[in-house]
């Protein structure tokens, strides 16, 4: 496993979003053969998330079921200290009925891997409940490429990092029509 991937990223491909399947479909192609590969992943509660919130990505996620991992009692370990990190930002987000955001941060940094999302990246906000995934990620000591905003050095660090999609379209060579 070199990714861990939110729930964002992977309804990019959703009906009417940014990385639409029918539009991208060899970028899906390609992320399917990584999944496959071993090489990204996600959390059960992601797959949860995206049973619950999007009609179009049910069939993808249940095909893709085995890519959705369960969290051993160490990733748990992990939330619980993000929860008692940020307890403004958890408080925030605990009553949502499935929310993999501290999961898959949990999973990125136990692993010391790459977390890919969606969301932005707020690092200059002062509202810990407003902190996004990327946020957290770099609060907790990854460097991050959102967008145009990136640490430097990130290029050179093969550790934990949270980036977003396009960066691992770029990356993984997603792009490539084979």
């Amino acid at each position: 496993m070199k990714y861990i991937v939110d729930t964002s990223a992977i309804l990019a491909g959703s009906k009417y979003d940014r990385y639409e399947k029918e539009y991208f479909g060899h970028y899906w192609e390609n992320f399917d053969k990584r999944i496959q590969e071993g090489v990204i992943a996600s959390t059960e509660l992601v797959y949860r998330e995206i049973i619950e919130k999007d009609d179009s990505m049910k069939d993808w996620a249940k095909k893709n079921k085995n890519m959705f991992k369960r969290p051993s009692q160490e990733i748990l370990d992990v939330v619980a200290t993000l929860h008692s990190k940020f307890p403004n930002w958890y408080k925030l987000n605990k009553s949502k009925k499935n929310w993999a955001d501290s999961q898959v941060i949990a999973f990125a940094k136990y692993y010391d891997i790459v977390l890919v999302t969606q969301e932005g990246w707020n690092f200059d906000s002062t509202k810990e409940r407003r902190f996004k995934i990327p946020t957290i990620c770099s609060k907790c000591g990854a460097l991050c490429h959102i967008l145009d905003k990136k640490n430097d050095g990130i290029e050179d660090h093969n550790s934990f990092q949270c980036i977003d999609l396009l960066e691992l379209i770029k990356r993984e060579n997603l792009h490539e029509i084979k």
